[in-house]
């Protein structure tokens, strides 16, 4: 029977075949470049909405399907904090007077 170091070792050598290559860590946000396999979903849609541009200091990403950008814009308020927009952005729902993230 095999020891737990040399299966470990096996199912690395199977997830670094079978997993794409992701692309390095950048030191700005104009240098990040998103490989096709980034920018589609597994139906083929697109994935990548929006994209400021390399030109822009503060650049960022917006990632979902048009579908579901369309069903958001239709029922919810997009609220984006500037502070952290390089990281991540939220939507929330209205529910009564009350919010709950989404």
């Amino acid at each position: 029977m095999p020891s737990y170091d040399a299966e470990r070792q096996a199912l690395n050598r199977i997830k670094k075949k079978v997993l794409p290559q992701y692309p390095p860590k950048t030191a700005t946000l104009a240098d990040i470049i998103l490989p096709d396999f980034l920018l589609a979903t597994l139906d083929e849609n697109s994935f990548l909405i929006y994209d400021s541009g390399v030109n822009d200091p503060n650049r960022f990403f917006m990632f979902g399907t048009e579908k579901n950008l369309m069903l958001k814009m239709k029922k919810s308020w997009f609220f984006l904090e500037p502070e952290y927009l390089a990281v991540i952005f939220t939507t929330n729902r209205q529910y009564g007077a009350k919010f709950k993230n989404v």
